[in-house]
């Protein structure tokens, strides 16, 4: 369960925008669907699938991929690559 809490925390919360922001619901959907679909796979340093298991970074990547949208692969790139929104203005898919 916490597990499940902290990923939809890390999909709903605080976001970025740009190029990477999603843009339409059924997109969005399908990332948080991708992301929730992965609960239960194993914790592993710089994973980046869901055969071998993820770390934060990597379940992001690989959702956002799955959606056909490129981010960058590390916390810190990704962090460095859109604008802050408002909590107010989060929608699901946002990070």
């Amino acid at each position: 369960m916490r597990s499940a809490f902290v990923l939809l925390s890390l999909l709903i919360l605080a976001g970025c925008t740009g190029n990477i922001r999603p843009e339409n619901t059924p997109q969005r959907q399908g990332i948080v669907e991708t992301a929730l679909a992965q609960v239960g796979k194993p914790y592993r340093y710089a994973g980046a699938d869901p055969d071998s298991g993820f770390d934060c970074s990597g379940l992001v990547y690989y959702s956002y991929a799955q959606a056909g949208i490129k981010v960058p692969r590390n916390t810190q790139a990704q962090m460095s690559s859109g604008e802050l929104i408002s909590y107010e203005d989060a929608q699901p898919g946002d990070l």
